[in-house]
């Protein structure tokens, strides 16, 4: 008699895969967090940690979230049993790999999700379900079966790359995500390397020729919406002593993890990661590192000098910082111009709140984390951001900035990156640059000539250099 599918039990290889990435990533956390006694804080460094790098981890699981590593480790129940952690897939057949929405329900939800109109996760789904119901379906997924694919499709992909895939197959950019990225990584070799750097922009500007004669990319200077200008302003100061003391103290042990293992593995290493956050905290706030730490440092004093500038001027400002505590302290530190802040420790409706007043006239400063408010909100009643420091994700830097650069602004942006000299900051910033620059030649928006004016691949020498490799 013939099976079943209820009765089918088998494991995809791939499932197994995830399930031994999700244990082997809980014990990684679990020995993160014995190592500091403010957990909470150690649970978002890892969590940043891991959807920074590069890791096979990060290539089998993807983005994680805080509740998900709480989630599989209660899933776990104290044992080390890895089945615990598959993945809850439905199967057609034996070898038949996919999630619980059928070829039609995806062909349907993702044709929505990927409209030029940019329609919610939300809607898809609601428009899915509907269309799908027209059709005589009887079985209709739950709305959070079409997110958690939407979320793993969004993780597990290049967003360009996933678009024309979806369109075509693969027929332009490849069927195997890792070959496209492989081809596409900015590696921190390329500045010692010319035909290194001469394949890697032959391979960056063949994205746009595979594509163009099918695509059309509307951009803000487009000129089909018309928006002031977005002037950037770099502030460089020093160290203060002692914060300079501290951060040549993580810098050494920093390095000699990495001579331990013979060359630079940043993308790759959680522990050398941990450390370069390290350092970003510590030229951010030493006291994030050190509690006992009470100088103002230089940052700080360069930041007073903006906030009252911008104040003076009866304008409103948007800082950003990727640590909680500076949100925290910044909001009491400025309460004489009622500012509010937005992180993730709060809920939907306190950040909703603060969004409200800082709509209001005598609200002068928003503090905020870019994870938590990077997207979705216009906030034009400013039109200063500054950067109190910066992580290495480079959608977290454009999308913050542009809450202000929007439709409605119809005042000069400015965005101030505060950095200080000779430091982790100038890493981050070249990165972050590098970054820029390769997205904008593979999406058509430069031709290569330009990139080739414009692109820097120092970035992989100042590695090195905070390291002490050279």
């Amino acid at each position: 008699m013939t099976e079943t599918l209820d009765t089918i039990k088998f494991t995809p290889e791939k499932s197994k895969q995830i399930a031994l990435a999700r244990l082997d990533l809980i014990h990684k956390w679990l020995e993160f967090r014995r190592k500091t006694n403010n957990k909470l804080q150690a649970d978002y460094d890892f969590v940043n940690l891991q959807n920074a790098s590069n890791s096979h981890l990060f290539q089998v699981i993807g983005k994680i979230s805080r509740g998900s590593l709480h989630r599989w480790h209660a899933m776990l129940g104290g044992t080390d049993d890895y089945q615990k952690l598959l993945p809850q897939y439905k199967y057609a057949s034996v070898n038949d790999y996919r999630t619980c929405l059928t070829d039609e329900e995806i062909k349907i939800f993702m044709g929505l999700l990927l409209h030029p109109n940019r329609i919610s996760i939300g809607k898809a789904t609601a428009l899915t379900k509907y269309k799908l119901r027209e059709q005589g379906q009887s079985f209709i997924p739950a709305d959070i079966t079409f997110r958690r694919y939407a979320m793993w499709f969004k993780n597990n992909n290049y967003d360009q790359w996933s678009q024309i895939y979806f369109l075509d197959n693969g027929d332009s950019l490849g069927t195997i995500f890792e070959d496209f990225k492989r081809n596409t990584n900015l590696s921190n070799d390329l500045y010692k390397n010319k035909e290194k750097q001469k394949l890697f922009e032959e391979n960056i500007n063949s994205v746009y020729d595979k594509i163009n004669n099918f695509t059309v990319r509307e951009t803000k200077n487009s000129n089909i919406i018309n928006l002031p200008s977005k002037k950037y302003i770099n502030e460089l100061v020093n160290f203060e002593k002692h914060q300079e003391l501290l951060y040549e103290k993580v810098r050494n042990e920093l390095t000699i993890l990495v001579e331990k293992n013979s060359e630079i593995v940043v993308d790759d290493s959680t522990q050398i990661l941990k450390r370069l956050l390290r350092l970003i905290q510590i030229a951010s706030n030493p006291k994030l590192v050190d509690e006992s730490y009470t100088n103002i440092t230089n940052k700080e004093k360069k930041l007073n000098e903006l906030v009252g500038t911008i104040i003076n001027n009866q304008e409103k400002c948007i800082i950003w910082s990727n640590f909680i505590e500076n949100v925290d302290y910044f909001t009491k530190k400025y309460a004489e111009y009622k500012a509010v802040k937005i992180h993730g420790k709060m809920t939907i409706e306190d950040r909703n709140r603060s969004v409200e007043k800082f709509k209001k006239d005598d609200y002068k400063i928003l503090i905020a984390t870019p994870q938590a408010a990077k997207e979705g909100l216009t906030l034009t009643m400013a039109n200063h951001v500054i950067f109190y420091d910066r992580g290495f994700s480079l959608d977290d830097y454009l999308q913050a900035q542009d809450r202000i650069h929007r439709i409605s602004q119809k005042k000069t942006c400015y965005v101030y990156n505060i950095m200080i000299e000779n430091s982790i900051d100038t890493w981050v910033d070249t990165l972050l640059d590098a970054k820029k620059a390769s997205a904008a030649l593979a999406q058509g928006d430069i031709t290569i000539e330009e990139y080739q004016n414009i692109s820097n691949y120092s970035f992989g020498k100042i590695i090195k250099s905070i390291l002490k490799m050279e």
